[in-house]
């Protein structure tokens, strides 16, 4: 019955860790910041053009009131500023954002922070029809972007990665990305990239041999402990937990529990439960109740 519940529990923090690797790395936001903080966020959407993305024009309207906001976009992990941004549709209320690649910064806070809007259904169905556009807008971006011949087929294999992912092609994706990594080995966007198809595909130990080319922080930290739970390397993880100073007391506390209850250390376990409880009652007593 326990190794029944165990593999349940296994089961649980393998949907949860897919789910965390989707929304941080498939995704992008947009974010409206104060004295280096996201006060609102909005999901945007990428287009072929590495530095333009379509979004809705409720960000530029927050942005107009706060007065000592600024906009930027997170990408990877990463966060650009927007340096230029023009409406596309005003019907429909869609702009285009153009950010500067040049200024990037390592983003220091986790997506679950931030209140994010995610609805773009208007963009997604009108997708084609904005991305037309792009071209008369922003040329010279474009014209950055396809330069010289190598640059042209980089993107070719780009697109054809792409189409793999989507008709579930997943090994052929990951076999062009790691082919474009090897011409840019510091490319941290295809590094996370394939880290995200190796754990869809189940292969984790890659997965996490990706995850640890980029940047040490706390999300990736917490995918990479994740990693190590369902491989069952339970020392390994906790090690981790303790070596790492996390900001998240609430996932240290958690966490540690329930690797503490699969080792069978049912005392430091109820341990960890108490010190949760000192800052989240509810979460305490799920783990709790794990315990039992």
């Amino acid at each position: 019955m326990k190794h029944a519940f165990t593999i349940c529990l296994l089961g649980i923090c393998l949907v949860l860790l897919s789910a965390d690797i989707t929304y941080a790395e498939e995704y992008f936001y947009l974010f409206l910041m104060e004295e280096g903080n996201p006060i609102y966020g909005y999901r945007v959407l990428e287009t072929s053009n590495e530095n333009v993305f379509l979004g809705k024009v409720d960000a530029i309207k927050k942005w107009i009131i706060l007065s000592k906001s600024m906009l930027y976009i997170s990408k990877n992990q990463y966060l650009f500023p927007v340096k230029d941004s023009q409406i596309l549709d005003r019907a429909h209320g869609i702009v285009l954002f153009l950010i500067d690649l040049s200024q990037k910064r390592e983003r220091n806070f986790s997506l679950d922070k931030v209140i994010i809007d995610q609805d773009i259904k208007k963009i997604i169905n009108n997708k084609q029809r904005f991305l037309s556009k792009i071209e008369e807008i922003f040329p010279s971006s474009l014209q950055e972007r396809t330069s010289t011949s190598s640059k042209a087929e980089d993107i070719n294999l780009l697109a054809l990665a792409k189409n793999y992912e989507l008709t579930g092609q997943i090994q052929k994706a990951i076999d062009i990305y790691e082919e474009l990594l090897n011409k840019e080995p510091f490319s941290l966007e295809m590094s996370s990239k394939i880290a995200s198809l190796y754990y869809q595909s189940g292969k984790f130990n890659k997965a996490r041999e990706y995850l640890q080319r980029l940047p040490k922080n706390e999300d990736n930290i917490k995918k990479i402990i994740g990693i190590l739970i369902i491989e069952k390397k339970l020392e390994d993880a906790l090690h981790m937990l303790n070596k790492e100073d996390l900001q998240d007391k609430k996932y240290l506390h958690y966490t540690k529990g329930i690797i503490f209850y699969l080792m069978n250390r049912r005392d430091e376990a109820y341990r960890e439960t108490i010190e949760l409880k000192k800052i989240d009652s509810k979460l305490a007593e799920s783990l709790g109740d794990l315990l039992r």
